[in-house]
């Protein structure tokens, strides 16, 4: 029998090196199946790192041989460079068939609150196409479902708060008292490892103890990086006409359609009792004076 090891995809990824960091303090081995390398995320350990690719897949089968365990955070913020949603699920597809063929033991995978096959917005039924591959698989499974995953290296708290820092006024589609349920990244890091050990197949909803307005998260942001604004509820093509314009002034992508939508229909608030304790006011306040000092741009960094 083979001893616990793990492949991880994206451990350099924003909710990975999260995962990535639970498993080296608790001394579980484990590689990488990634194409975004960066070193710095683990400044004391060397991490072997596979080539993510769903074209071959002896080669896959090969690498995922090495490991007892699949953690799965692979997936896409929206359609770019001819990926899409539609394409992801495929490529989990791919990924789940060469691990029932390397002989993985589990699998538990990254999903998203709320994920609907019946949903109008490609994200949410993509994300429960994939759930609905993995557990048809055979292979023993978690599936873990954060909602707002808040942290150091979070691209949407940064970049609303560098919005506030350098405009007079932040808008958002009504209503703006959408809610939002966040938790902490090393929280979600925690659960995934945890979940190695658990030995029957769950679903699990990963949600903070604290649900918020859209609204008061903005405010929040304001108050903690130093720069209180207005709010202005607007209709979503007026949103979605200042934020393509930002866009192209950036060369990012700020915020999707699908994303607003999403928040507008609260897809990321839980049903269930809360998993989560870290207070995202509580890590507001402690971090909040280095949320507006750079702008992070998303796009480049995956597409540069």
């Amino acid at each position: 029998m083979k001893s616990l090891s793990v492949t991880l995809t994206g451990a350099f990824s924003y909710t990975g090196r999260y995962i990535g960091q639970e498993l080296l303090r608790r001394k579980i081995p484990f590689q990488s199946l990634t194409n975004h390398t960066r070193p710095s995320v683990y400044s004391s350990s060397s991490i072997p790192v596979v080539p993510l690719q769903f074209q071959d897949a002896s080669l896959l089968i090969s690498a995922l041989q090495k490991s007892t365990i699949l953690i799965n955070t692979y997936w896409i913020r929206y359609p770019a460079k001819g990926v899409m949603h539609e394409t992801a699920v495929q490529n989990i597809g791919f990924l789940v068939q060469c691990a029932k063929q390397a002989g993985i033991q589990k699998i538990i995978h990254i999903s998203v609150s709320n994920p609907s096959p019946d949903s109008q917005l490609s994200y949410f039924k993509g994300k429960a196409e994939a759930e609905e591959i993995i557990q048809k698989s055979g292979i023993p499974f978690t599936i873990l479902r954060p909602t707002l995953v808040f942290g150091k290296e979070d691209v949407l708290l940064h970049n609303i708060a560098w919005l506030l820092r350098h405009f007079p006024f932040f808008m958002f589609p009504s209503p703006s008292t959408c809610l939002i349920q966040p938790i902490s990244a090393e929280e979600v890091g925690y659960f995934a490892v945890e979940s190695i050990h658990s030995r029957t197949n769950q679903i699990l909803d990963l949600a903070g103890p604290e649900i918020v307005s859209m609204k008061e998260m903005v405010q929040q942001i304001g108050r903690a990086c130093g720069y209180p604004r207005p709010i202005y509820s607007t209709s979503l093509g007026i949103t979605m006409a200042a934020v393509k314009i930002l866009n192209a002034f950036l060369q990012d992508r700020i915020i999707t359609e699908e994303e607003i939508l999403g928040l507008l229909k609260n897809h990321l608030v839980s049903s269930q009792p809360p998993l989560g304790r870290a207070s995202f006011s509580d890590w507001l306040m402690q971090e909040g004076s280095s949320l507006s000092t750079h702008y992070i741009n998303d796009y480049k960094r995956f597409f540069s």
